[in-house]
């Protein structure tokens, strides 16, 4: 590229009026597209300023108005100490009102950087609340169905034992009657009557012991579905922790990324000082520029658009960085 555009300044010929004007339009340019950007970039920044300073004022303004308020003048005092005390805090704060006008950047760097802090930390709690909320709430209604389950199984356990009970007091009343009916049998004593009672009152308890059986068939399969129901809590439950972990490592992850993007956005306004700090060396030598051969001139301009587009480059770094 420079190459070529050597050998057209050489085959043209221009005078030296001609480079004068041609030098004076595009510096007229360069410089008003310059002081255009830079206006615009001071509006901005001014405009953050203000809204962070007014911010701080309130603040202050609340503060004092608190300290006025706890620290009423006694009873006792006399109406010229009183007003010896209003100038005094009339003055004091014409004072501070001059003071927070006379900021000077590490004290704006300071209440930015409170201001950030502080916005941080808030966000920070209001997610935090919110999630430790939803695992609170989670974490009542798996211990309430848990304990409702727990509760269920241990009166199904409790049935159980009872109908057990009774059912080994009634093997025990047959083989009692048996015994009886044996000894009977054997003794020759007993009447039709009492053999029909008898056998009335074995086919009673043989109903009772099937209803009993039955009622002990119907409790297992119950218990085999509730054991069923309960290794299904488990799985839910297990299911339920490992998405509980992932949203932890989720967050560690959102965190680190946080973090990365304020050591970019630091590194980033680094490279911006530095570029303004080559940017202003430019204009410096710009202005003080000296006419020279057409070689210079053109190594020169070709320099002057590489930096043109670095400054343009840089400047979608920064938009992207805000």
């Amino acid at each position: 590229m420079e190459t070529i555009e050597i050998k057209h300044v050489q085959n043209e010929s221009f005078s030296p009026n001609q480079y004068n004007t041609f030098l004076s339009v595009d510096t007229d340019h360069v410089k008003l597209a310059q002081q255009f950007k830079k206006i615009e970039r001071d509006i901005i920044e001014l405009t953050l300023e203000n809204q962070i300073f007014r911010k701080t004022l309130e603040g202050k303004k609340v503060q004092q108005n608190n300290d006025t308020e706890t620290s009423l003048p006694n009873v006792s005092e006399s109406s010229s100490e009183r007003l010896l005390r209003k100038h005094s805090k009339s003055r004091n704060s014409n004072k501070n009102d001059c003071n927070l006008r006379l900021l000077t950047w590490e004290q704006k760097l300071d209440i930015i950087i409170a201001e950030l802090e502080q916005m941080k930390s808030e966000k920070q709690n209001t997610t935090n609340i919110d999630k430790i909320e939803l695992l609170e709430v989670r974490t009542y209604k798996r211990e309430k169905f848990m304990y409702y389950f727990s509760e269920r199984l241990k009166s199904r356990e409790s049935n159980t034992n009872k109908l057990r009970d009774k059912s080994s007091d009634l093997i025990c009343q047959i083989k009692r009657l048996e015994a009886q009916m044996t000894q009977n049998e054997e003794n020759q004593t007993l009447n039709e009557i009492n053999l029909s009672q008898l056998k009335i009152e074995n086919q009673l308890c043989l109903n009772k012991i099937d209803e009993k059986n039955a009622e002990l068939i119907v409790l297992k399969n119950e218990i085999e579905n509730m054991s069923e129901q309960g290794d299904q809590i488990k799985i839910a439950l297990q299911l339920e922790s490992k998405n509980y972990q992932t949203i932890l490592n989720n967050i560690k992850k959102q965190e680190e990324l946080i973090d990365q993007t304020q050591q970019d956005i630091i590194y980033l306004q680094q490279e911006i000082v530095d570029a303004e700090n080559t940017n202003k060396m430019l204009i410096g030598q710009r202005q003080n520029y000296k006419l020279s051969d057409a070689f210079s001139y053109v190594k020169k301009k070709s320099l002057f658009y590489q930096l043109q587009q670095d400054v343009q480059v840089w400047e979608r770094k920064v938009e992207i960085a805000k």
